[in-house]
């Protein structure tokens, strides 16, 4: 084991404390750029630079999307119940949901979950989470079988314009399958504006629990992806996993700013926030707004 001893000889403790003052402050006024008056957080990823936000003439906006998304319930329930019961009392033209339903997997638990998810009035869409397809893979099925007998799961779906993606990245060693693969590929090249969904993000700037985490083909996978979008220029890409709210944006190689939110969780347990969904606007220059809505 190295073991450091002190020795004022080489640096008088004076130039110790400028130095550590420097060193201090500097760090705060970096952590204060990067995290906005909202809390929201901006990182360039390519140039190592703060982001701003764009200016916008929000005068002739209007708003052609309004979702409800909900992640990570893990067999809470009640926060389950609770979301609903607010969800049904405000507008939304869809709800989304990005999977972890359950702990396990267990049929009985989604069964359960789908119980609950059926008392919402406006139509749902979902994809798989992680926990969702454990049950499955231990009794040597495909990862969504159980998960499908309860939500069908959909590549793409067209919606007031906007082509709606779900990537089915729920399987962390073994990534998209082939079949799943080429329907994500020939849905993410449909020429409309794309909205984006998966359960693990596809990147985050500060957080290494997303899709390729573990296996360097997902990580592929992942990379063509990201591509993909930036060529098409996505509006937005969704994802849950991580149990904590973030808003951030990838930069591309073609100077595109990929804007990318990841959704807080309902889960009651491992959740580094209070419960909460979100809440996404979409308008018709193509911008979007998002809100945390947390349960009381």
């Amino acid at each position: 084991m190295l073991r450091y001893t002190r020795n004022d000889t080489i640096m008088p403790k004076t130039w110790k404390f400028i130095l550590i003052s420097v060193i201090s402050l500097l760090s705060a006024v970096f952590i204060f750029l990067l995290i906005d008056a909202s809390g929201n957080f901006y990182w360039s990823t390519t140039e190592g630079q703060i982001d701003p936000k764009v200016s916008e003439d929000k005068s002739q906006r209007s708003k052609v999307l309004s979702l409800a998304i909900i992640s990570d319930i893990h067999n809470s329930w009640d926060n389950l119940d609770n979301s609903i019961e607010v969800i049904n009392n405000t507008y939304f033209d869809m709800v989304i949901f990005l999977g972890d339903l359950t702990d396990v997997g267990e049929p009985e638990n989604l069964e359960k979950g789908a119980k609950l998810l059926q008392k919402l009035r406006y139509p749902l869409l979902s994809t798989p989470g992680n926990h969702d397809i454990w049950y499955a893979r231990q009794e040597r099925l495909a990862e969504d079988y159980y998960f499908n007998q309860y939500f069908p799961v959909q590549s793409c779906s067209e919606y007031k314009g906007f082509e709606f993606v779900f990537i089915n990245n729920s399987d962390e060693q073994l990534g998209l399958t082939a079949d799943n693969w080429n329907k994500t590929l020939d849905c993410l090249n449909i020429p409309k504006p794309l909205v984006v969904f998966s359960h693990e993000p596809i990147f985050h700037p500060t957080n290494d629990y997303v899709m390729g985490k573990y296996e360097d083909k997902v990580a592929t996978q992942a990379a063509i992806i990201l591509d993909i979008l930036c060529q098409k220029k996505a509006k937005v890409a969704v994802a849950g996993h991580q149990h904590s709210y973030s808003q951030y944006f990838y930069d591309c190689p073609n100077g595109y700013k990929l804007p990318m939110i990841v959704s807080g969780a309902l889960a009651e347990t491992r959740n580094f926030q209070s419960p909460r969904f979100l809440k996404l606007n979409i308008f018709n220059d193509g911008g979007f707004e998002n809100k945390e809505d947390e349960l009381k």
